[in-house]
């Protein structure tokens, strides 16, 4: 995750923002729900979709973890069925905010609570001394689609 992190330090300005919304996985984990419907149905254009998970919990916070999400939709006359599996590694709000820190970013501003399912965490890039050299938002050659601003 330190990686990822410095690489989007490498295209933000000094002093650019980074918005990062996640998961609690603390709470997920602290739960292990089997099935679960985040979200209400959405409705548009005479369509309708629902999203359910179904989560597998591993013992260890650090092993592979995996999710299975399908999603029903409909049109009024059929229904459709999609799905797919994702295999990701949790991480705690004091993880985020540590690699966070340690990929030159300060931290702003968070909305975590232990009681919810998910939050933000507002970070700036420092404007002194980044975990790499940011030389790529003043390289006119990175153009306007690469610099963030």
């Amino acid at each position: 995750m330190v990686a990822a992190l410095t690489g989007i330090s490498g295209v933000l300005k000094p002093g650019g923002l980074l918005l990062v919304d996640s998961r609690n996985w603390e709470k997920l984990r602290g739960e292990r729900p089997l099935l679960q419907i985040p979200r209400p149905p959405i409705f548009r254009s005479g369509h309708a979709a629902v999203a359910v998970y179904t989560w597998h919990w591993p013992d260890y916070w650090d092993a592979d973890h995996r999710v299975e999400i399908a999603v029903i939709g409909t049109d009024g006359h059929e229904m459709t069925l999609g799905r797919t599996n994702i295999t990701y590694r949790p991480f705690s709000f004091d993880d985020l905010t540590d690699r966070l820190s340690r990929a030159g970013f300060e931290i702003l501003s968070h909305t975590y609570n232990a009681e919810t399912y998910v939050y933000e965490v507002t970070a700036r890039l420092s404007t002194s001394t980044a975990a790499t050299p940011n030389a790529n938002w003043a390289d006119p050659a990175v153009g306007p689609s690469r610099r963030i601003r």
